[in-house]
């Protein structure tokens, strides 16, 4: 977004708050972060109940060009 603007005030937060995104991955240590636990991967794939975790990561990980 940054490089569409050049606005140095949304840079600045966009870069805070990647950074306090760094800082939780290398608190958890697996370098996963997510709005839900890696768990509900496995349990979808075991077909048991789980609310849909592929559909988020999908949908987050879509290329800018398709939004």
């Amino acid at each position: 977004m940054w490089a569409s603007t050049h606005n140095d005030t949304l840079k600045g937060k966009m870069s805070a708050v990647v950074s306090a995104l760094s800082a939780c991955q290398d608190k958890i240590g697996t370098g996963y972060l997510s709005a839900f636990p890696s768990e509900l991967f496995d349990r979808f794939e075991a077909i048991k109940p789980v609310w849909a975790p592929y559909y988020t990561i999908h949908k987050v990980n879509l290329p800018s060009s398709c939004l």
